[in-house]
C-alpha cells in the first residue's frame, strides 16, 4: 500500500541511508537524503507554498485562506490575532488560540551543518 510506504517506510529507508553515507563520509549525499527523511515525515516538501499545512487542523482550505491574507509562514501565524484568525478561517472560539498553542511544537529555524 502506497501510504503504508509513505508514512513508515520510506523516512526510516532515508534515516538509514543518511547513516550509511555519513559513517561512510559521504557527507553531499547524507545531508540530501535526511532533507529528504524531514519532508517525507512531514509529508510536506521543503519548498511548499503552504508550510502550515504542517499543524494539525490546518488543512489545504484553510492553508489557502490563510495564504491569501498574507498569513504564508509561522512567524505570520505567531504574530496574528487569534480573533483574526478565527475570523479568518470562519472558526469559532478558542480555534484561534489552538492553533497559536500548536506552535509550541514547531522547532525555530534549524540549519544543519556538516563538517
Amino acid at each position: 500500500d502506497i501510504a503504508t510506504i509513505f508514512s513508515s517506510v520510506a523516512p526510516r529507508l532515508m534515516k538509514a541511508m543518511s547513516e550509511v553515507c555519513a559513517h561512510k563520509a559521504y557527507l553531499k549525499p547524507a545531508e540530501t537524503a535526511l532533507a529528504l527523511c524531514a519532508c517525507l515525515e512531514r509529508r510536506q516538501w521543503k519548498t511548499t507554498l503552504f508550510p502550515l499545512r504542517q499543524l494539525e487542523g490546518i488543512g489545504p482550505v484553510l492553508s489557502k485562506q490563510l495564504l491569501q491574507s498574507g498569513i504564508s509562514s509561522f512567524a505570520d501565524l505567531q504574530c496574528a490575532d487569534p480573533r483574526r484568525l478565527e475570523a479568518l478561517c470562519k472558526k469559532n472560539y478558542p480555534w484561534g488560540n489552538t492553533m497559536k498553542h500548536k506552535l509550541v511544537s514547531v522547532p525555530s529555524q534549524v540549519k544543519l551543518e556538516i563538517l
